[in-house]
């Protein structure tokens, strides 16, 4: 369990950078004098750092083993957090973010990348569902924290939070953590190999199918991150303290549907039938949200069951379609891994830049709903058009197709 809570710590580094931040943001326009909505720019250049980092951080893994791009990464994500912490002007701060999301996304490819080393089948796919379980936690936590640093250091005590989260993370890599990529299995770095790595994961159809799956499936629920702060405070007019309680009991799902994930994982249910239920399950959530919003009758009681089931949904697919991606690749998985993370970031940006683009033309409760269902949608339209039907080893535990 102490080996899957690193792996998770890693992987939570993003959460708890975005969440974190979140409370941060009007104190930090009012610092430096920006109006208010630039703050939110702290968030949009993590995130864009965080497209770009598992691309590169995925094939730097394959070459010189994952122990090594560990440390770097962490070194550099405390440096980044000091960096954030000391900025002098808003544009200082920007790129420091920049910079932090950029290596926050190299820790989070990297476990997928290590449990595709060390475990297989079942194991994997429990291990993952651990992971992701206690992924789950940030959400509950991290925005109460840095409320809490606030209080006691203002918002630059935040990121010299973070600075000192990676230090300690990085010496525990240093004292427990050893390799687990023989050096026989890693690949050479070249701008060649490395285009054609990436064509050679994209072009396994199931590793495809499942990560745009995967993708959509979190545009789903990033759209409700995106767009939940205005439905709540300003449309339903909760004050922020029931909109974090409410944050939290949604964020709950993903926790539970992980662990129920990890439970049923050797269970020999096939990875296809679990997906195509929980995507089902997702979009009947989502349009049900929509339903209540275009009628003018959606209220809190409506709408958290129905965040709380997406949220559900995909806690519980996405351990399985995880390692059903990385599955069919064993030699590639870091590159894999990174691509993976990429397209789940991409789909999330854009999810998140279309609800904020439809708030105003549109009710932003319409505009949330409507891009969580397109995003349910979506990833149901691709499974039946990559993924139905088909056998090999992406059909689950029990190797049948749905």
């Amino acid at each position: 369990m102490g080996y899957t809570a690193l792996l998770a710590s890693l992987s939570a580094l993003p959460p708890i950078s975005i969440d974190m931040n979140l409370p941060a943001i009007p104190a930090i326009e009012a610092s430096f004098g920006e109006p208010s909505g630039q703050g939110a720019l702290t968030l949009s250049l993590f995130v864009t750092g965080f497209l770009i980092a598992p691309l590169v951080g995925g094939p730097l893994a394959d070459r010189f083993g994952r122990r090594p791009a560990l440390l770097g990464a962490l070194l550099a994500f405390s440096l980044a957090s000091l960096a954030c912490a000391a900025a002098p002007t808003f544009l200082t701060l920007l790129l420091a973010r920049f910079v932090q999301g950029t290596v926050a996304g190299l820790g989070v490819v990297l476990p997928l990348a290590i449990v595709r080393d060390v475990f297989e089948g079942a194991s994997a796919r429990r291990r993952l569902s651990q992971i992701t379980a206690m992924i789950g936690v940030a959400p509950l936590v991290a925005p109460a924290l840095g409320s809490l640093v606030m209080l006691a250091g203002g918002w630059r005590a935040v990121y010299a939070l973070q600075a000192g989260w990676g230090a300690l993370m990085a010496t525990t890599v240093v004292l427990l953590f050893a390799e687990t990529l023989p050096v026989e299995r890693r690949q050479p770095l070249n701008p060649g190999q490395l285009l054609r790595n990436y064509l050679s994961v994209l072009g396994s159809r199931e590793f495809l199918g499942y990560t745009l799956v995967f993708a959509f499936g979190f545009a789903a629920l990033f759209a409700y991150i995106s767009g939940s702060a205005t439905v709540v405070i300003e449309d339903l007019g909760l004050s922020e303290f029931w909109f974090s309680a409410i944050f939290a009991v949604t964020s709950f799902g993903l926790i539970l549907g992980s662990l129920l994930s990890a439970r049923i994982s050797g269970l020999g249910i096939p990875t296809r039938r679990l997906t195509v239920l929980c995507l089902a399950g997702s979009a009947a959530c989502s349009g049900v949200a929509l339903g209540a919003a275009l009628g003018g009758w959606l209220s809190i009681g409506v709408l958290v069951p129905c965040i709380f089931g997406m949220v559900f949904a995909f806690g519980l697919m996405a351990p399985n379609i995880t390692h059903a991606a990385i599955q069919p690749l064993p030699h590639m998985a870091g590159a894999a891994s990174g691509m993976m993370r990429s397209l789940q970031m991409l789909a999330g940006a854009a999810a998140g830049g279309l609800v904020a683009l439809l708030i105003g033309p549109l009710p932003a409760a319409v505009a949330m709903a409507g891009v969580m269902l397109l995003s349910a949608l979506l990833a149901l339209a691709i499974y039946r058009t990559l993924l139905h039907g088909r056998g090999g080893t992406g059909a689950g535990a029990a190797g049948r197709p749905l």
